[in-house]
C-alpha cells in the first residue's frame, strides 16, 4: 500500500464531500443548529471520522471533547484508533483542518465548496504543498 501525503489527505477530504455533500456528518438538533459528529446516526462520518477504525470511532464517539486536537492530546485517540491507511499522518494539525474543512457550515453548499470552502481548500494546499517541499 502506498502511503498518501497530507496534501493527498486535503484533496481526497475535498474532493468526498463535494461529490455529495450529503455524505457530511452534520445533523440539525431540534433548535435548529446543525452540529457536525464523528458520526451520525445514519452512518455518515466526518472529515476525520471516516479515517477511523470502528473502535478509533467508538473511543471518538464516547469522548466528552469532541475537537480531534484535543482527543489526541488526551490520549483518547492515537494512531493505532486511525485505518492503516492514514497512520502515518496522524498529527494534530493536519487532524484539525480536516476536520475543519469538514465542519465549517460556511465552506459548503448543496453543489459542494462555497467560495469561502474553495479560498480555505487553496490555504491548506499552499501550507501542505510547502511542507512537502521542505
Amino acid at each position: 500500500m502506498t502511503n498518501i501525503t497530507a496534501l493527498e489527505l486535503i484533496e481526497e477530504t475535498a474532493k468526498y464531500y463535494s461529490e455529495n455533500t450529503r455524505r457530511r456528518a452534520v445533523q440539525t438538533t431540534a433548535g435548529g443548529f446543525a452540529g457536525c459528529r464523528y458520526e451520525t446516526d445514519d452512518g455518515r462520518r466526518c472529515g476525520v471520522g471516516r479515517l477511523l477504525t470502528e473502535e478509533g470511532l467508538r473511543e471518538a464517539l464516547n469522548a466528552s471533547a469532541t475537537d480531534v486536537d484535543l482527543l489526541l492530546e488526551d490520549g483518547v485517540l492515537h494512531v493505532g484508533s486511525f485505518k492503516e491507511k492514514y497512520r502515518h499522518l496522524v498529527d494534530a494539525e493536519l487532524m484539525s483542518d480536516v476536520q475543519s474543512l469538514h465542519d465549517e457550515p460556511a465552506f459548503w453548499e448543496r453543489e459542494g465548496l462555497t467560495g469561502l470552502g474553495r479560498a480555505k481548500l487553496g490555504q491548506l494546499r499552499e501550507t501542505y504543498e510547502r511542507r512537502t517541499q521542505s
